[in-house]
């Protein structure tokens, strides 16, 4: 290996161990004094939910099914004649007509939608979007839903965060070593480079074509670039 110094550049030895115990950075659990993040689910993607009578009244009206669900989702789903507005408006722009990006799992379209007016009538966001899972995504249908349930106990829907064992892991944190790189030449700008290999209790080097057992590998493990390790089961 090579460090840089002020005089240039100077070859140091590293004490690679032929062994190599990572016992005291494995982990024992969860500890009784440690609390977990919640880790995120991957999803697969969904098809944004859009209210199904809005949309017929917007095909009925010779609008195609891409730009009547564009306009919905655009909306929040606040009705036909809001759709059909927001169309009127947008249809001369470049990408009406591009795919609608699909969204991850339960999320749908909803994340899109302004919560704002929820939170002005003392609604909470998390009220709010259980309103609108409630009633398919339609803003004037998921407020009425929000007054007719206001002396009921809402239920939220929250993540569920995973559980993990605290139980130690059975892998081995001993490693042994494998097989190492090094470099062979009068400077890092020339030269090649070979391997070492253990074969048994025996290293053996691979120097291109030119194969060899090497009695003593010490030296040369010290000038190693690379190192494999593997696990002692």
């Amino acid at each position: 290996m090579f460090v840089h110094s002020n005089h240039g550049f100077a070859d140091v030895k590293i004490a690679a161990p032929l062994e190599l115990d990572l016992g005291a950075f494995k982990s024992s659990g969860v500890q009784s004094n440690e609390i977990l993040f919640p880790e995120e689910t991957v999803v697969a993607p969904a098809e944004p939910i859009v209210d199904a009578s809005a949309m017929e009244q917007l095909t009925g009206m010779g609008f195609s099914e891409l730009r009547s669900k564009k306009a919905l989702l655009k909306t929040g789903n606040n009705g036909a004649e809001t759709a059909m507005n927001w169309l009127f408006e947008h249809m001369e722009d470049s990408d009406i007509d591009d795919p609608i990006e699909a969204t991850s799992g339960s999320v749908a379209a909803s994340d899109s939608v302004d919560y704002s007016s929820f939170v002005d009538m003392g609604f909470s966001i998390s009220q709010a979007k259980k309103a609108m899972s409630q009633t398919n995504n339609n803003l004037e249908r998921a407020i009425d839903w929000l007054f007719s349930h206001s002396g009921e106990e809402m239920a939220i829907d929250e993540p569920v965060v995973p559980t993990i064992s605290g139980s130690e892991t059975s892998a081995s944190p001993r490693y042994e070593l494998i097989g190492f790189i090094s470099h062979r030449g009068t400077s890092a700008h020339c030269g090649h480079y070979v391997a070492h290999i253990k074969k048994g209790d025996q290293w053996v080097l691979f120097n291109d074509n030119k194969v060899a057992e090497v009695p003593d590998a010490e030296k040369a493990i010290g000038e190693a670039y690379i190192y494999f390790y593997k696990s002692i089961l």
